[in-house]
């Protein structure tokens, strides 16, 4: 259902925030949606694009303070947003993956 959807965008950028893998939440959204029939198919073409257009958001802000953090000397902050990105980096690799499965559906 697409409040089930909402909360686990949510999820994405609060575990994307707290360093935590993002897979598992991001699989989650197009799971939910796999119980439906072939008229959901749209739908879930359009929450995984969704879904990846946030996660690639969030990508870019984060090299935006990364090149903020490399401007600085800030090292131990270019550590944390390169692996924060790099997490995001494979939830948006499993929403692709999932996005595609959509037209499988």
């Amino acid at each position: 259902s697409p409040s089930i959807v909402g909360i686990s965008v949510v999820t994405i950028i609060k575990q994307h925030q707290q360093g935590q893998d993002t897979s598992f939440a991001a699989a989650s959204i197009l799971s939910e949606l796999d119980a439906h029939s072939e008229s959901s198919s749209q739908h879930c073409q359009s929450v995984a694009q969704s879904t990846l257009s946030v996660l690639l958001s969030q990508i870019e802000e984060d090299r935006g303070d990364f090149s903020k953090a490399l401007m600085e000397r800030n090292v131990e902050k270019q550590a944390e947003l390169a692996n924060l990105m790099a997490q995001l980096g494979d939830a948006a690799i499993t929403t692709r993956k999932l996005e595609q499965a959509c037209y499988i559906v």
